[in-house]
Parts: structure tokens; C-alpha cells; sequence
């Protein structure tokens, strides 16, 4: 059972892609887009968004939806949390 385990481990950690972001990277880059700044949230020390991300497509009946990926600062654990924005609208 365990070689099971440590298989599937093996398996997951080939398939499964992670991208860290860091604090410089999010404050440096032409990429991100502070929305909020300190405590104007309240869920963090700031949001963030990914403007390379940035998707609309055309949906059903006249919908539109627009994608984003959103990284909220959590000064709790410090740590940055990873959101996918998804907004549809008429």
C-alpha cells in the first residue's frame, strides 16, 4: 500500500504545474496590478492581479465573461493567496 502511495506522490508531482509568486515579484513587475491597497480590502494587505491572465470570451444568449487571476496578500500567515476571478455580465 505504501508503494501506492508513494506512486501516486511521484504521479501527482509530474502533472501537477506550480508557479510561486513573491512579494518583489507582485511589487516589481509590469505584470501585476495592485487593486487595494493596505487594509482598503479587508481581506489583506493587498490584491493583486495577473494582467497577463486576463481573459473574455463571448458566452450564450448575449453573456460576456471576463477571467483574471487574483493573489490577495495574507498577513496572517504571510503568505499570498491565489484566486480565479471569474465576473459574467449581460
Amino acid at each position: 500500500m505504501k508503494v501506492l502511495y508513494i506512486a501516486l506522490a511521484l504521479l501527482l508531482s509530474c502533472i501537477v504545474s506550480v508557479h510561486a509568486v513573491s512579494m518583489q515579484e507582485l511589487q516589481n513587475s509590469g505584470r501585476y496590478e495592485l487593486l487595494h491597497g493596505f487594509g482598503e480590502s479587508g481581506k489583506g494587505d493587498g490584491t493583486y492581479i495577473d494582467k497577463e491572465s486576463m481573459q473574455a470570451t463571448n458566452g450564450r444568449n448575449g453573456t460576456k465573461q471576463i477571467a483574471a487571476t487574483q493573489y490577495v496578500l495574507m498577513p496572517a500567515g504571510d503568505t499570498i493567496e491565489e484566486k480565479l476571478l471569474s465576473v459574467c455580465y449581460r
